[in-house]
Formats: C-alpha cells, sequence, structure tokens
C-alpha cells in the first residue's frame, strides 16, 4: 500500500508539473526561492515513486503548483493503479472507455478513466467533459469531494455563459448542498435560479437546470419550491420525450412531499407516476418509481400495497445491478416490518442490506447523459 501511494504521489506530482509547463531544474529553482530546497534529482526520484517523499517536499511543491495538501491528496485516494491506463491510450479511447465500465456498473474505475481522458486531452470544453463525467461516477462512488472537486475544475475550463458551464453549475449546486455546504450551494443555485427566470435557454438545457434546482432547494430544505420546480421540470421532460427522466422527477417529488408530511401533494404526484408506470421501460426509473410510490403508501399506512411496492422495487434493483436502490429498498423493508411487530422479517432484512451485491452504476448511461445533454457526454 505504502509503494502504491508513493507512486500515486509522484505521477500526480509529475503531471502537475508537466501542466504548468515546468522543467526539473525550474521547479528545483522555486522551491530555493519559497525556503525548502527539492534538488531536481530528488523531484525526478519522487516523481518515478523511488523515494519516499516528505511532508516538507509536499507542502513546497503544492505551493509551486498552486494546489492545497487537502486536494493533493485527494487526489492521491482517486488514484488509478499507474499501469491501468497505457500511455498510447487516446483520450477518445479512454473516455469511451470510460463509458463502458459505467454501463458494466464499475463506477471508481469509470471515474478513472474520464480521469485519465482529461489529463490527456488539451481541448479545454472537451476536457471539461470528461471532468464532469468523472465528478458524476465519483458522486456514484459516494466520492462527494471528489466529486464537487472535478466539477469546479470543469467550471474553472469554461466560458461563463457557455451551455456546458451553466450545466456545471447546476450539478455543483446539488453536490455542494448534499456535501452541507450551503452557503457556496445557495451562492450556485442562485445563478441557476436568475437563469431560469430570464426565458433564454430552452430545450435539454432549461429542463435539467431546473431538474438540478428541484434537487438542490429539496437538499436545502426548501421544499415548496422544491416541489414545484420538480413539475415544471417534468413537463420539460415529457415535452422532449424523455419520460424516463420525467417519471424520475415526479417520484422523486412524491417521496420528498411524504417525508415532509405534504401527503395532499403526495398523493397526487404518487397517482401520476402509478399512471405512467407501464409505458416506462428503462429499468432504473421503473425500480426508483416503486420506490418512492412505496414511500407515499407507507406515509398512508396502506401497509401491504407499500410492502409490495418495495420488495418490486428490491427485486428490479438487485436483478438490474443498482445498489443504492436495492439498499434503500430493503432498508424501507426492514423498517415496515418493524412498525408491524415482525421482528423476524425486519432481520431478515436488515441481512439483506448487508448482502447487497457488489457496488454498481446507479443509474444507466442514458440517464447519466443528461447532464451534458447534447454535447455528446456519453449520449447513445
Amino acid at each position: 500500500m505504502q509503494h502504491r501511494v508513493r507512486l500515486a504521489v509522484g505521477r500526480l506530482l509529475g503531471q502537475l508539473r508537466t501542466r504548468h509547463k515546468l522543467t526539473l531544474q525550474q521547479v528545483e529553482d522555486l522551491t530555493r526561492k519559497l525556503g525548502t530546497r527539492v534538488s531536481r534529482s530528488r523531484l525526478s526520484q519522487i516523481e518515478r515513486g523511488e523515494v519516499p517523499v516528505t511532508l516538507d517536499d509536499v507542502q513546497v511543491l503544492c505551493r509551486v503548483y498552486g494546489v492545497g495538501l487537502v486536494d493533493l491528496f485527494l487526489e492521491v485516494l482517486a488514484a488509478a493503479p499507474a499501469d491501468r491506463f497505457p500511455p498510447e491510450r487516446s483520450s477518445k479511447q479512454l473516455f469511451e472507455e470510460g463509458e463502458r465500465l459505467y454501463e458494466e456498473g464499475q463506477v471508481l474505475e469509470a471515474a478513472w478513466a474520464f480521469d485519465a481522458a482529461a489529463e490527456r486531452t488539451e481541448e479545454p470544453q472537451r476536457r471539461a467533459l470528461c471532468l464532469i463525467s468523472a465528478g458524476h461516477c465519483y458522486d456514484r462512488h459516494g466520492s462527494l469531494p471528489l466529486a464537487i472537486r472535478r466539477v469546479e475544475q470543469a467550471l474553472d475550463l469554461l466560458d461563463e455563459d457557455s451551455e456546458i458551464a451553466w450545466r456545471a453549475t447546476a450539478k455543483l449546486s446539488v453536490l455542494l448542498a448534499a456535501s452541507g455546504a450551503t452557503i457556496r450551494a445557495r451562492a450556485f443555485l442562485d445563478r441557476v435560479l436568475d437563469c431560469l427566470a430570464r426565458p433564454r435557454h430552452r430545450g435539454p438545457l432549461r429542463a435539467y437546470l431546473q431538474d438540478a434546482a428541484a434537487t438542490a432547494l429539496g437538499k436545502l430544505g426548501e421544499t415548496e419550491r422544491s416541489l414545484a420546480l420538480a413539475r415544471r421540470a417534468a413537463r420539460s421532460y415529457f415535452r422532449l420525450e424523455r419520460t424516463a427522466l420525467a417519471v424520475l422527477k415526479l417520484a422523486g417529488a412524491a417521496r420528498l412531499a411524504a417525508r415532509q408530511g405534504k401527503m395532499s401533494t403526495a398523493r397526487e404526484l404518487a397517482r401520476e407516476v402509478e399512471r405512467l408506470l407501464p409505458e416506462i421501460e428503462e429499468k432504473y426509473a421503473s425500480a426508483f418509481a416503486r420506490l418512492a410510490v412505496g414511500v407515499v403508501r407507507a406515509a398512508d399506512r396502506e401497509v401491504h400495497q407499500a410492502r409490495a411496492l418495495f420488495r418490486e422495487a428490491w427485486g428490479q434493483a438487485v436483478a438490474h445491478g443498482f445498489r443504492g436502490l436495492a439498499l434503500e429498498a430493503a432498508e424501507e423493508l426492514a423498517c415496515l416490518e418493524e412498525c408491524l411487530g415482525e421482528a423476524a422479517e425486519a432481520r431478515r432484512w436488515r441481512r439483506q442490506v448487508r448482502a447487497v451485491p457488489a457496488e454498481r452504476a446507479e443509474a444507466p448511461p442514458e440517464l447519466l447523459s443528461a447532464v451534458a445533454g447534447t454535447d455528446g457526454l456519453l449520449e447513445r
């Protein structure tokens, strides 16, 4: 493990030096000026992973390259094995590998591939798309700080008013809200809401901005505004014939309403979702819709219907490798059985939670593609 970390640190420091177009001698000169000299021979050995790197080395090199110490260690945690992506692989090939890995449910490996694709392209918008893709995968994997960092890096590369910059801004508002960074989340969210207040952007971009803003508002506790915007997003998706995304938004709104005790709204949304269920072919949307309607039914004390819906959601999630949904469905079933006094059944579902198969993607590529819409990110 120590050797792997040493290789990862060395490789990242080498990438930073290359990105800044600095020679070994130039870095040595800069570290001398900062008071902690790192000779070019030692720097070369560090970059090859041949010698242990000290905290003094790392601190002065971070100052030279303009990165924070925490950011560097986050990158070390994210680093792929050294031989994972041979140098002859192009950015396009790595991006396609990331798509394939994501589709197979290997979200961390997909993030590594997108990171490598970003490192091997100089074109700013293409690099930004790779970084946003990596960020989405890190988010799905549960690595929220890395997801935030990748989207921030993408934003730094983009023109402020470009379509992909607006998508990145919206995505960042959701990630920051999920991380508890309320003030920063609101700053990005306010930009998105201001954009939506002006009828400037239409089509897929507007739908995505409405969707992301509704999610961020929900995480920030503004339920009423979240529900209103979720309905508008669903209508936009319907107009674009993106039924699966529309159903996901309605189902998420129904679950939020139920959990906030707004049962009249929750029932209305749940009925709409149930009406659309026969039309949904996309497996993730189908499983999530059943889970969300089950939450509404459970809140309404319609226990048998809720149990049936949770079991259907569990079965679909396990069958198609949606680990997060499977865990949620099993947890809902365990809580439901506990409330009914069925302790043995509750224990069985708790065991099912522990037995959920290895990590898989939380959503298929066609849903991930909504992040970049018509820009080509993971489009099928």
